[in-house]
This record gives structure tokens, C-alpha cells and sequence, in this order.
């Protein structure tokens, strides 16, 4: 690998971040540019892919200047991003929607029920993917929904792109998915560790829909002249997709071995462990992904969809005027907030939060 640095870029549901590491990974600088979240109706939570692009450019300018770092010595650009969102491209890569449907998103009620039926319920439909997720977040009931209610945009999709893969497009006009993000979306055999010709059939999906499947560590294209323009980095440089950010976070926490576990902290909260078989057991259901450049590698994770954000979702209901004051006055509201909480004895007096926001989430899913 030519070059001295690595750009990766951790674009969440709240924002993007951009940081430029070493060969020895250690953080040199960062950039980082938040983005919003759309709620038009009842379960849908919405963000505009255009908003992800220009988060992907500033905080790769941001940290490129801070950093002081000569583009030409970026190694490659990578990515941990949200997962289990369906973004409809065009074969130019034109973005089809003004916004689309991110893993939170809980409209496909209807078409998840569907697909249960047509597998003789949710446990035998289970047993193939591996997602233990609501079914009303897995990509591939979304994917009928908008062949459902928006025809005119299925018709015209080329491929559609989970969030880190718009963006991967973006920079180098190439399509691809990898193991890991295929692996949360529900139309995967996990097991086989290939997508499942039997659940695209029974959603009614054309799989060729579906971008080719790569490794995360495959080289899947190149910047163009035409984003190097954008974003200021070198035309040329190699583009790896990464994974998503709850199968990087597994292998940032070195959770590589049996016996290893990890709980993680984010929009969402997550407890994950490392296996060396997949597990579809029904009377769990935990989401098992694979992701990892080595066979027999599994990780198995028990996941709650509110977690951080639920401190958000406290800062905008509870803390209007504290956040104005700390915004005057250029404190952090969370730290007002935690400096706040400080002050009350364990246990709350006994009061009980249910991070239930968007839906439930283990071991009730």
C-alpha cells in the first residue's frame, strides 16, 4: 500500500466524521459535520443522502487542513457507516428519492408480514437471514415497500445503496456492497454466506438490483478527477467499502476470538460477541453478521434502537433554554446536562426510562 495515511470516514445517523490516522493508527486530525433526521409520519425516519455527501466533503476538507496531511499521501479511503437503508440510484448514479428510509425506519409493517407468511411464518424465515431485528427495519421488506407505493422509482433503480456505498459511489462512479452490510439486510443466507434466492423471490425483489458483494478490504474503485475536485483529495486514490459500524466496531474492540464480548454506545446501544458459526436460533434471535477476511467468523449482537439518541431526544424535549444559554455562551449541552444529572442520587428515585423510541429492541424484538 502506497502512501503514509488512511481517510476513514464513521458516517452515523447524526453526522459524519472524517479522521486521517497513521500506519500506525494513530489519529493525526478530524472533521466532522452533522446531518439531520426527517420523522413525515408515524415509524418513518428519513435522511437526505445529498446531506451525507456534503458531510463526506466537509469533514474530509476539515480534517485535510487541520491534519496539514498532502492528499497524495493518502493510502486509501474507508469507511464504518449506519446500516440496513436502501438508497435508489440510477445507472448514472442520480439519486432517485429526495430522502430515504434509514435503519430506523419502521413503515414496512405490511410487507414484512408477507414475506412471514410466504416462509410459513417469522422463525422459518428467521432461520435463513439471521436478523434479529423487528422485521419492520429489515432492508429487504423497505425495498417492497417502494416497489409497493413509489413503482415509478423501483422501475427506474439501478442498484440500491446502503449509505456508505452512495457515498463510495459518489467518489469513485463504481456500484458494490460488502459481506457485512448484505449480511443486516435480511436477504442474505447466512449460513451459505450468499444472498438468498428464495427471500428476494418471496419479497417480489429483482436481486440485480442488488450491487456485486465484495470484502470489505477489496479495493472497490478510485476516486474520479471530478470528486478529487469536490472533496481535495488525489484522483487515483483506492476506495475500500469497510463495513458497517456495528461489525467495525466489533473488530475495533478486538473482539476477534470466542469468548470476547463488547456493549458499545451510540444512536443506538449494542452488546456483541464472536462466534465461529452463525446462530439462526429462533428463541433468540440475535442479528449474526459476518464481515471478518477470515472464514468461520461471526458476530452475534443484541441491539436497542434508542440508545444515544435518547439523550438527544431528552436535550430537545427538556433542555430548550439550557441548550440556548450553552449555544451563547459556546458550552457543550451535554456536559450542562451531564453536570446536571450528577447532582441526583443513584437510583433516581426510582424512576424507570424505557428507551423504547423507535420500537423495541432486545431481547423483545
Amino acid at each position: 500500500m502506497s502512501g503514509k495515511y488512511i481517510l476513514v470516514h464513521d458516517l452515523g445517523t447524526t453526522g459524519n466524521k472524517a479522521v486521517i490516522v497513521n500506519d500506525k493508527l494513530e489519529l493525526l486530525a478530524s472533521g466532522y459535520t452533522p446531518f439531520k433526521q426527517y420523522y413525515p409520519h408515524a415509524n418513518w425516519v428519513e435522511q437526505n443522502p445529498e446531506e451525507w455527501w456534503t458531510a463526506v466533503v466537509e469533514s474530509t476538507q476539515e480534517a485535510l487542513k487541520t491534519s496539514g496531511v498532502d492528499p497524495a499521501d493518502i493510502a486509501v479511503v474507508s469507511f464504518s457507516a449506519q446500516m440496513m437503508s436502501q438508497t435508489p440510484v440510477s445507472k448514472e448514479g442520480e439519486l432517485l428519492v429526495d430522502r430515504t428510509a434509514i435503519w430506523a425506519d419502521c413503515r414496512s409493517g405490511e410487507q414484512a408480514e408477507r414475506i412471514h407468511n410466504y416462509f410459513g411464518g417469522l422463525d422459518n424465515y428467521y432461520k435463513i437471514h439471521g436478523v434479529g431485528w423487528q422485521s419492520e427495519l429489515h432492508v429487504i421488506n423497505k425495498l417492497r415497500w417502494i416497489k409497493d407505493n413509489m413503482p415509478e422509482v423501483y422501475n427506474k433503480t439501478y442498484k440500491f445503496l446502503q449509505a456508505k456505498e452512495f457515498i463510495a459511489q459518489r467518489l469513485t462512479g463504481n456500484f458494490a456492497t460488502e459481506w457485512g452490510d448484505a449480511s443486516m439486510c435480511a436477504y442474505m443466507d447466512i449460513k451459505k454466506r450468499k444472498l438468498s434466492e428464495e427471500i428476494f423471490k418471496a419479497a417480489g425483489i429483482d436481486m440485480d438490483k442488488i450491487p456485486d458483494v465484495l470484502e470489505s478490504h477489496d479495493i472497490m474503485g478510485y476516486i474520479t478527477p471530478e470528486a478529487a475536485k469536490i472533496t481535495g483529495l488525489k484522483a487515483g486514490t483506492p476506495v475500500c467499502l469497510g463495513s458497517g459500524d456495528v461489525i467495525c466496531s466489533d473488530v475495533g474492540a478486538g473482539v476477534v476470538e470466542r469468548g470476547m464480548a463488547y456493549t458499545y454506545i451510540g444512536s443506538a446501544n449494542w452488546t456483541g460477541v464472536f462466534r465461529e458459526a452463525p446462530s439462526t436460533d429462533p428463541a433468540v434471535k440475535m442479528n449474526c453478521s459476518t464481515c471478518l477476511p477470515w472464514p468461520n467468523a461471526y458476530h452475534l449482537v443484541l441491539i436497542t434502537a434508542a440508545g444515544g439518541i435518547a439523550q438527544q431526544w431528552a436535550k430537545d424535549n427538556f433542555y430548550g433554554l439550557e441548550d440556548y444559554v450553552a449555544e451563547k455562551l459556546g458550552a457543550d449541552i451535554y456536559d450542562v446536562m451531564t453536570d446536571e444529572v450528577s447532582k441526583i442520587a443513584p437510583g433516581s428515585d426510582g424512576l424507570v426510562f424505557l428507551p423504547y423510541l423507535r420500537g423495541g429492541g432486545a431481547p423483545h424484538f
